[in-house]
């Protein structure tokens, strides 16, 4: 009985850390992060995970806004900021990453990949409060529809498929990031189409509003991050899974030890 005891004990006290704090989790990026985001907490909740998320975003947000290098136009008071100092100044166990359509709009690609390497370096050696480096998801960008009334958005979904969204799994895989491929995602999904609206009344290019304002397209990006940040927590045990398992083997060792004895 006292041997019984003693096993619960050690199982028991290893699993205390797993009441932790809500997981920390910071999405970056423009327009879509800034509509997803809020949705998040709730997709989150959905998977068993308590959060709290935050966003570093801005509608328009190029790389060089993305960087500081030119003002923020919806930060308040518009100002240059720098958009990964912001992110880690929150202490973030997960970092979500999301840009490149307003790059495409404007054909900076090259500006985009000198401005987002230096991005991914920084994020790779930052280290939070729990002496942790934050995992970093980083998301291609879902695809721009055809305006029969301006060429620029067939051209800047080209330019998507052919070097930003390419370019960004290199990266992804280069630095140790997960990769959440919401480009071939959401062309799986039957009538993807009908989410786009960039007004919420009329069909639309860009955004994920629906003709209804609802949303839709964005309730399943936020879902989809919430598969990413699941999937990548269960990738790797946290700490407490680690003690859970040393000390269960330990105290399964404990008990052969004792029975031999």
């Amino acid at each position: 009985m006292r041997l019984h005891c003693l096993v619960v004990a050690l199982l028991v006290c290893a699993a205390q850390p797993s009441l932790a704090a809500p997981l920390r989790v910071v999405a970056t990026g423009d327009s879509q992060t800034k509509n997803y985001s809020p949705r998040l907490a709730a997709a989150l909740a959905a998977r068993g995970i308590t959060a709290d998320v935050s966003a570093v975003a801005s509608g328009g947000a190029t790389s060089a806004t993305y960087t500081g290098q030119v003002e923020d136009p919806h930060a308040s008071p518009p100002v240059a900021h720098d958009f990964v100092a912001d992110a880690l100044a929150s202490d973030p166990d997960i970092v979500l990453f999301m840009l490149g359509v307003n790059d495409a709009f404007q054909n900076r690609f090259d500006q985009f990949t000198a401005d987002i390497s230096s991005v991914f370096d920084r994020l790779a050696t930052a280290t939070n409060s729990r002496g942790r480096r934050p995992k970093v998801i980083v998301a291609t960008n879902i695809p721009v529809l055809d305006n029969p009334t301006d060429d620029k958005y067939a051209a800047a979904d080209a330019l998507l498929d052919s070097q930003f969204n390419p370019w960004l799994k290199s990266q992804a895989l280069e630095h140790g990031f997960a990769l959440l491929d919401l480009n071939r995602r959401i062309q799986n999904q039957t009538g993807y189409q009908n989410w786009y609206s960039d007004d919420g009344a009329t069909p639309g290019h860009v955004h994920l509003w629906g003709t209804d304002r609802a949303g839709a397209g964005y309730n399943w990006m936020a879902d989809q991050f919430a598969r990413a940040i699941r999937a990548d927590m269960a990738a790797v045990p946290e700490p407490s899974t680690f003690r859970l398992m040393i000390a269960a083997a330990l105290a399964v060792g404990f008990v052969a030890f004792s029975r031999r004895n």
